[in-house]
């Protein structure tokens, strides 16, 4: 409904401009070029000649979504109006913004009413300031109050055309005027500024002689091209060269001023956050070139989902941000977010090679979600982050109670120093069991952050940031560090268990990091057998040649290796065969709903026999019910983990947890393995 209203008021609005056009043609047209010398006559025809070969070579700014131009046309046009009658003129206006239209294949309506306007336009300066000041120029000395007026005449003549332009885009846009207003004319009032101050220049100048005028056009040529570099330069600065989508730069700069004008009008904008879904993997394995093409699709396709208004950016590597025109909701965001994912979901022929590239998306809603843009995309990224680790497969929206500790998590990593220097990390501990004997073999180490103000944190809060940076090696060496003291501990006490640890592909990828091991492995006095260090697929795969030397290197230290959250990477079985691995880690949203649906039991059966046929041992994460661990026992699967087994605890509790088993459900063996 209120669609239909605005195209009403779009049609009443062009239509209303080109009526009033063509009434004030027909009406002051009349005074023909009888009243005009052959001189001036011949100028008109110059100046015509000139005023539509500008017009066929408009200077377009900011980028492909963007409608604003700028055209050296208007210095020719007030040209005409210092030598001819009003009438004239406007008509002349009219014949010259019409005929452009025509040769650029313009559509009719938009011809008729950008002709109209200019005509209008024109009319409104040369008759306002005719009413005070005779703008006829008797000779080439022309008075200071003449030039004056002349410049006023452009003026009038520019804003009344900017205001029409602007109003027309701001209906069909659903955007405020005045925010399309500062947006496009602060871009393009400098030239046309200087564009207008031009036309009572070459007036007098050709007067002299036509050849002169014609010489002169060189200057309006030498101002167009260095308005070309300028605004070259502009899009630059503002626009990402590979997608040319808006850069951050300006999106932060267009969110300001939609946000400021939403304040006023009490109107909700809607942001999503994208980031895609594997890129890396695609940029490592198949090339930068590659990734560029797949960014520029990714863009195209971005465009074709949202509206003719909405913003789109890419704020740099494989993240993207959209803005909803105001009046947007989450509703309305949801439905966009629909339609990229259908976009997404259709494969992209990348050089003959057939792609389908997923995106995780985020949602944030002004005001209720941040007033400002920073707050916005930091609280759509967070809601992002927990699609993409969720694996919902839908957009997920920003909640204050889920999402709170994700706008912090850089300032979160450069803390981690100083919680390693100041103990305020600590270990828990799950216990992992022999199906075989019922005896608890081992346990895995899982970091806690005891902040002093944020509480006791998950590794989510700040783990996959950590990832990102070079202060993953010292978060790393700390976790194996104190988990080896405390196994060395165990061992003294009589407990004979294995500790598992993650690392991340920036461990796995680092020719130092085994002996960094080895060296925490001697400090602790606990051999190489005794550490499992846990890895994911997707480390393996972003460098698999450099991975497989760091992990044959860990494995004559006698380190146990597994893959972690086994099924749901990208890892080949011929790697996979090759790799010095030996056991797989089965991942848990495949074992926890093993017991009621047939396929994820079937997945978890068919891990176990490929990893038998490898020689891998396996590993169940996940386990929470009985019926899970009879079915894991009669596939055949070795070990498992989960809450029915024990749930993480700190050192301290781990033999009680353990004896309380051995007297309810298990017969543990604390000593005999030697390895």
């Amino acid at each position: 409904m209120r669609q239909n209203r605005t195209n009403a008021t779009l049609g009443l609005f062009l239509g209303g401009v080109i009526v009033t056009a063509f009434a004030l043609m027909l009406t002051m047209a009349t005074r023909g070029l009888s009243n005009l010398g052959d001189s001036r006559a011949a100028l008109l025809l110059v100046f015509s000649g000139l005023a539509l070969a500008c017009e066929l070579r408009p200077l377009r700014w900011l980028g492909p979504r963007s409608r604003g131009e700028v055209t050296a046309s208007w210095t020719f046009l007030l040209a005409i109006c210092f030598i001819a009658p009003i009438g004239l003129a406007a008509t002349s206006a009219f014949i010259i913004s019409l005929l452009a239209d025509v040769l650029r294949r313009s559509p009719p309506v938009r011809a008729l009413f950008n002709s109209s306007q200019v005509c209008v336009s024109v009319l409104v300066g040369l008759i306002t300031v005719r009413s005070f000041v005779d703008l006829r120029l008797v000779n080439t000395q022309p008075s200071p109050g003449w030039i004056g007026a002349a410049l006023v005449v452009g003026l009038i003549a520019f804003v009344t055309n900017s205001l029409f332009a602007c109003t027309a885009i701001g209906l069909s846009t659903r955007q405020p005027v005045s925010f399309v207003l500062r947006s496009s004319m602060g871009i393009s009032m400098g030239m046309d500024l200087m564009l207008i101050a031009l036309a009572p220049a070459f007036v007098v100048v050709a007067l002299s002689g036509v050849l002169v005028a014609i010489l002169m056009a060189v200057t309006v040529w030498a101002i167009y091209k260095t308005a070309e570099v300028a605004l070259g330069h502009r899009h630059e600065a503002t626009h990402d060269l590979l997608t040319r989508l808006p850069n951050r730069r300006l999106f932060f700069e267009q969110a300001d001023q939609l946000l400021a004008a939403a304040s006023r009008t009490n109107e909700n904008i809607a942001f999503l956050h994208i980031d895609l879904d594997g890129f890396k993997g695609i940029n490592d394995q198949l090339g930068h070139k590659t990734g560029d093409l797949v960014l520029q699709e990714v863009a195209d396709r971005l465009i074709r989902a949202v509206g003719p208004s909405d913003v789109v950016a890419r704020l740099g590597g494989d993240e993207f941000a959209v803005m909803l025109r105001p009046p947007s909701n989450i509703a309305d965001a949801k439905v966009v977010a629909n339609s990229i994912r259908e976009l997404f979901n259709e494969p992209m022929m990348i050089e003959t090679l057939p792609l389908v590239v997923g995106g995780s998306i985020g949602i944030s809603v002004y005001p209720e979600h941040g007033e400002d843009v920073d707050a916005l995309l930091n609280n759509a990224d967070a809601a992002m982050y927990r699609a993409k680790t969720t694996h919902t497969g839908s957009a997920e929206t920003f909640d204050v109670s889920t999402d709170r500790f994700r706008p912090a998590r850089f300032r979160l990593v450069g803390e981690v120093t100083r919680a390693i220097a100041n103990n305020e990390l600590e270990l828990r501990y799950q216990p992992k069991m022999d199906l075989t004997a019922g005896t608890i073999i081992g346990v895995e180490a899982l970091l806690r952050w005891r902040h002093p103000s944020l509480g006791l944190l998950n590794p989510d809060a700040f783990m996959h940031t950590t990832e990102q940076t070079e202060l993953m090696h010292d978060l790393t060496k700390y976790v194996i560090r104190e988990a080896l003291e405390q196994t060395s501990r165990w061992h003294d006490e009589g407990w004979l268990l294995s500790v598992a640890v993650n690392v991340s592909a920036r461990n796995l990828h680092d020719r130092r990091f085994p002996d960094v091991v080895e060296t925490l492995l001697t400090n602790a006095n606990v051999n190489g057998g005794w550490l499992e260090l846990e890895i994911t697929e997707n480390s393996v795969m972003t460098d698999p040649e450099r991975s497989a030397r760091v992990l044959a290197r860990l494995r004559e230290l006698g380190v146990q290796i597994s893959i972690d959250d086994f099924g749901t990477g990208y890892s080949s079985l011929a790697r996979l065969r090759t790799l010095p691995v030996d056991r797989v880690k089965i991942d848990r949203s495949f074992v926890t709903s093993m017991a009621t649906t047939p396929q994820d039991a079937s997945i978890v059966q068919s891990i176990i026999q490929l990893a038998s046929n490898l020689g891998l041992g396996t590993i169940a994460e996940g386990v929470e019910t009985p019926e899970v661990l009879a079915m894991l026992q009669e596939l055949g699967c070795q070990v498992a983990q989960g809450f029915l087994i024990g749930e993480p605890v700190p050192a301290s509790e781990l033999p009680n947890l353990i004896e309380r088993m051995q007297e309810q459900r298990f017969g543990i063996t604390q000593r005999g393995d030697t390895r």
